[in-house]
């Protein structure tokens, strides 16, 4: 009986087998963790790409804060034409998002939501703006730095910093142990461009081109 047990306990036939489906959970772990992580760095990246789309064409259309576009210097603040205009005019940046800006300087919802489906185009996670992703939380927002002109011509006379953004996108793992044990929120990403193409149409419709 004896004999036997240490004839057992010395027997290393299938011990190669045991190792190694010891050792490929462990490597399967490792491997499915890469790609879940690669994944997520994509994922990433889609949103800063569709921030950068979504300024590129926030500066080049209408204005969000719908009171940027119909403020007259020369009018409104008594400026002379060509006056630059005071920074103390808009002293707080102004966030725009779904419903509204704050503080409040208007809101033109076909251009957020023209800026929303630009992004959408690039990164279709984002849905639509009838249809957007209860996750992704997208701002607009429009900072005076002092650029602008009272009396322009060609557009309105604040040219603000535009600011798009992207806040709120979380990224699920496939990898058991990482989706259970870490929840994850991506960090907020943005792109931002001054407005020296911001453009109007007295019809209040996007350019290009006024209809």
């Amino acid at each position: 009986m004896a004999r036997g047990f240490i004839g057992f306990v010395r027997e290393r036939r299938g011990a190669a087998g045991a190792e190694f489906a010891l050792i490929i959970l462990v490597f399967a772990g490792l491997l499915l963790g890469i790609i879940d992580f690669g994944r997520a760095l994509w994922e990433y990246n889609n949103a800063i790409k569709a921030c950068q789309a979504g300024v590129r064409f926030a500066v080049a259309n209408n204005i969000v804060a719908a009171n940027l576009m119909t403020y007259d210097g020369i009018v409104d603040g008594g400026l002379n034409a060509l006056d630059p205009i005071p920074l103390s005019t808009f002293p707080s940046p102004i966030v725009c998002n779904a419903t509204s800006c704050t503080p409040n300087q208007g809101y033109e919802a076909a251009a957020y939501d023209a800026i929303y489906d630009e992004m959408a185009a690039h990164y279709p996670r984002l849905g639509t703006a009838a249809n957007p992703n209860p996750q992704a939380i997208v701002e607009v927002t429009y900072e005076h730095v002092g650029m602008g002109m009272a009396g322009n011509p060609y557009g309105p006379d604040v040219w603000p910093l535009a600011t798009v953004s992207i806040r709120g996108l979380q990224f699920e793992f496939s990898t058991p142990l990482i989706g259970n044990v870490v929840p994850f929120e991506f960090p907020r990403c943005s792109a931002s461009l001054t407005g020296e193409d911001f453009q109007t149409c007295s019809n209040g419709s996007l350019q290009p081109p006024c209809s």
